[in-house]
């Protein structure tokens, strides 16, 4: 199987937060893309390439795709990891990128995948105890069993449910419905979906069929991989594996709080 990390976004809240920062204590993190954020001793992505690296024997390849603003970063940082491979989505602003789905396209595309697909957000780590061995065997195991793919699960709270996707699932954990952003009332599943997603080499295609029907909506309805997710889950089975906690580096808020914590780790 193949790995391909989303870091092509342009971080506006984050360099929004950064600018109005009046103690001045980060303003070296200015124009910093979100995946090569300092967390804790290491780059964000080098998080995540660390992770994927324990899975050698199931992931043979990894991509990531980068906008063109921030490419000769990716380049530099990616000298330590000569196994990686840079795809460029072209885009110099937030404006004229083709959204998380469309990058995912892209690499299919240009790296010719062919073969059972780990998607992961550039911007987004889980709690130490997350093991991407037990994650990777249950997808196998769903595989086996006819699903499309597998995606994490985290439990939020009853606020969290207006800025997500909630998932309604099964006893088995297949998804029965999701949910896009509606007040708690609606559902009593508080089971939202963070980008950590293997999608079978068979549902591949699917990603080119969302993408021509949504070729005439705004950015905002087919740019987060989530949409694309909620297009899979209601023509394919597709089934969840729930962890116990992440984060997500969208604010200089929640930034602290992913930084403080794998500085912690390391003691």
């Amino acid at each position: 199987m193949k790995a391909l990390i989303l870091a092509a976004g342009y971080g506006t809240r984050l360099q929004r937060d950064l600018k109005n920062d009046e103690s001045g204590n980060y303003k070296q993190l200015l124009n910093v893309p979100k995946p090569l954020l300092p967390i804790g001793s290491l780059p964000l992505s080098s998080h995540l390439m660390k992770m994927l690296n324990k899975t050698s024997n199931k992931i043979d390849k990894v991509y990531l795709v980068c906008n063109k603003f921030y490419h000769n970063q990716f380049l530099q940082w990616a000298e330590e990891w000569p196994d990686l491979e840079i795809i460029c989505d072209g885009s110099l602003s937030n404006e004229d990128r083709p959204g998380a789905v469309g990058c995912i396209s892209l690499a299919i595309n240009s790296a010719s995948i062919q073969d059972d697909l780990l998607v992961l957000g550039g911007d987004t780590l889980f709690h130490e105890d997350f093991k991407i061995e037990e994650f990777i065997d249950c997808f196998e195991r769903q595989s086996k069993k006819g699903s499309a793919g597998l995606v994490t699960t985290v439990i939020c709270t009853d606020e969290d449910t207006w800025k997500t996707g909630i998932v309604e699932v099964e006893e088995d954990g297949k998804i029965s419905s999701f949910l896009e952003k509606v007040g708690p009332e609606a559902t009593s599943s508080r089971l939202s979906v963070p980008c950590f997603y293997l999608l079978s080499k068979s549902s591949l295609h699917q990603i080119g069929n969302f993408l021509e029907e949504t070729k005439n909506c705004p950015l905002s309805e087919r740019d987060a991989p989530g949409h694309f997710v909620r297009y899979l889950s209601e023509r394919e089975r597709l089934h969840t594996f729930p962890i116990s906690g992440r984060f997500d580096v969208g604010s200089l808020s929640s930034y602290k709080q992913c930084h403080a914590y794998f500085l912690d780790q390391v003691k």
